[in-house]
């Protein structure tokens, strides 16, 4: 289920900088939101997503510009422990890894995927919090500081073919399409970085397997501390991904079952948590099926057995009405399973 997430203080500091470096006074924003930047350089530091996402609504207002968290994220210098696992690491794929592994200590919501086919790969920025995922300004920004960060981890050697993002913007995307040099697509299955696959062989300007090493120590013992207290919906989403996993159609019996306790039990705690089994459910499987809709090799059908539909027919009808258009249309939007870059055409679903 997604929920409201944190930021690291770091993180937000960083917007912070650079929100100064783009001509915006943080201060007073600062101030309206009941943001304390002097407590922000504690590593133990969280804030809450809607105080990020309010202070760059606020920044818009301020500047009047329309692209205020891309252009804030053309200035971004992103420190701390992503960005420095990346530097250190014998190879940029390496570094990302690690910075997926970790991505919570940036954004406790935030999930880093990196898919490859053929010669291009894909960072893959899932944000599973409503806040953030809905604020533009804040996934323009999320997206070029990692363009940045990539890029500084390289040398500057990093040729982005393309950006997607997940939400719509009307008009042209001149601005984008400048300021990260690629196409910029809108409205996409997902927000992604797209590149060479060869760039993630390239060894980092600063690699380093010891201080790498020593880096993730300090992260696994930041994340240690910062890691909440796991809830009856998470050992629920765990479960039903094994199973999904196991090709088993997950049911609220046996998933109590395996969590040792009763349906009722189960269900009164995900009441209590303002949850359903239904919801979390749906959501593990409608997550796991466009993540195997992204393999090309794998048939459809296949993905609809593996998930518990009795057939090709009753899953197909049952993602174009979550979806609004048929599996196959979704796959073909999906730019590493069609191989090409152009802007997919729209279809009728009806």
């Amino acid at each position: 289920m997604a929920r409201h997430g944190t930021l690291g203080g770091v993180t937000v500091l960083d917007l912070v900088r650079a929100l100064r470096q783009a001509g915006v006074q943080p201060t007073p924003l600062c101030r309206m939101v009941g943001l304390d930047v002097s407590s922000l350089e504690d590593p133990d530091a969280r804030v809450a997503t809607r105080t990020l996402t309010r202070l760059l609504a606020l920044a818009e207002q301020r500047s009047r510009d329309p692209w205020i968290g891309l252009h804030v994220g053309e200035r971004a210098e992103p420190r701390g422990p992503l960005l420095y696992l990346m530097l250190s690491s014998p190879r940029l794929v390496e570094g990302l890894e690690r910075a997926g592994r970790f991505s919570g200590l940036a954004v406790d919501t935030l999930r880093l995927t990196v898919r490859t086919a053929s010669q291009l790969a894909s960072l893959i920025v899932e944000v599973e919090d409503p806040t953030l995922s809905a604020s533009r300004q804040a996934m323009e920004y999320m997206l070029m500081a990692a363009v940045r960060g990539m890029r500084h981890a390289l040398g500057g050697e990093l040729r982005v073919q393309e950006v997607h993002f997940r939400h719509h913007r009307s008009g042209g995307h001149e601005q984008a399409e400048r300021a990260f040099g690629c196409p910029v697509r809108f409205g996409q299955p997902d927000a992604r970085i797209v590149f060479p696959s060869a760039a993630l062989q390239t060894a980092p300007r600063f690699a380093n397997r010891a201080i790498a090493g020593e880096i993730e120590r300090f992260a696994i013992a930041l994340s240690a501390r910062l890691a909440p207290r796991e809830t009856a919906a998470d050992r629920v989403t765990q479960v039903v991904r094994e199973l999904l996993a196991a090709g088993v159609r997950p049911d609220c019996e046996r998933i109590a079952a395996k969590l040792g306790m009763s349906r009722r039990t189960l269900q009164r705690k995900l009441t209590e948590e303002r949850t359903t089994f239904r919801a979390l459910r749906d959501a593990a499987l409608w997550k796991t099926v466009e993540a195997l809709l992204s393999n090309p090799s794998v048939k459809i059908e296949a993905i609809a057995l593996s998930v518990g539909f009795s057939d090709l027919a009753a899953f197909s009808k049952a993602f174009r009405r979550r979806r609004g258009l048929p599996p196959t249309h979704y796959r073909d939007a999906l730019p590493l399973a069609r191989g090409s870059f152009t802007e997919p055409r729209r279809r009728s679903t009806g």
